[in-house]
């Protein structure tokens, strides 16, 4: 944060609705403006996360093109999340995206996202 200090802190999370169920949800925090979103998954992995992810990077770069603005690169500064493993691929993003930084809590830590 002190490298970063007006970065956005966007806290990832997931949510299983119940242990052999088929959907979860990727819980998307915006701490700065306590705003969160979710997005249904089809799955719990690295795999579903990543897409839902891409989907929401592709869709704000599409806005930011027409519209002349920088939400996504706002939006995908500083990503703060536990070590579970559907986050695993969130390194990958971070290697296609240099400006992009990825956290991950201490394990049995999450309580170190705060929101």
């Amino acid at each position: 944060m002190q490298n970063h200090p007006n970065a956005l802190v966007v806290q990832l999370d997931t949510v299983i609705g119940y242990i052999d169920g088929k959907y979860s949800v990727l819980t998307i925090e915006i701490v700065k403006y306590k705003f969160q979103f979710v997005i249904l998954l089809t799955s719990h992995t690295s795999e579903a996360v990543a897409n839902a992810l891409l989907s929401i990077f592709e869709k704000m770069k599409k806005i930011d093109n027409e519209l002349g603005l920088q939400m996504y690169s706002y939006f995908s500064e500083l990503f703060l999340t536990d070590n579970g493993p559907e986050f695993d691929s969130l390194l990958n993003l971070c290697n296609e995206d240099p400006n992009m930084h990825v956290f991950y809590c201490h394990p049995l830590s999450s309580f170190e996202k705060g929101a």
